[in-house]
């Protein structure tokens, strides 16, 4: 899961750069968003666990 991640968040960062936005900032936005993506990946598989 963590290289699709990785594909995605270098193809938002990519746009984000294109769009203007700092190369620095847009670093920091997709390093947020991958952690995030991963967090809220592991309390739904916890969750579903838990369920099951």
């Amino acid at each position: 899961m963590s290289p699709i991640l990785r594909r995605a968040g270098t193809a938002f960062g990519a746009y984000l750069v294109g769009l203007g936005v700092n190369s620095d900032t847009t670093t920091t936005i997709v390093a947020g968003l991958t952690a995030l993506a991963g967090v809220a990946l592991d309390l739904i598989l916890s969750h579903l666990n838990r369920k099951g």
